[in-house]
């Protein structure tokens, strides 16, 4: 599954749209970019969205699960 298949399927889960998960997202990314734990997955800059959950994947498949 690509990025884009992630968001249609959040779409049709929550029965809203591509375009509303995508500002919903970018609302969330920006409300988050502050947060330490952000801060170190990130550094200072602000992910797009695929970029934000191309890195959640990877973070989510790490041997040792997510970091706690």
């Amino acid at each position: 599954m690509d990025t884009e298949d992630a968001i249609l399927f959040l779409a049709a889960k929550n029965n809203t749209t591509p375009e509303q998960i995508r500002v919903d997202m970018e609302e969330a990314i920006q409300s988050a970019k502050d947060n330490d734990n952000f801060k170190a997955m990130f550094g200072d800059r602000t992910p797009n969205v695929e970029e934000f959950i191309e890195a959640v994947v990877l973070m989510l498949r790490a041997p040792d699960g997510p970091v706690q």
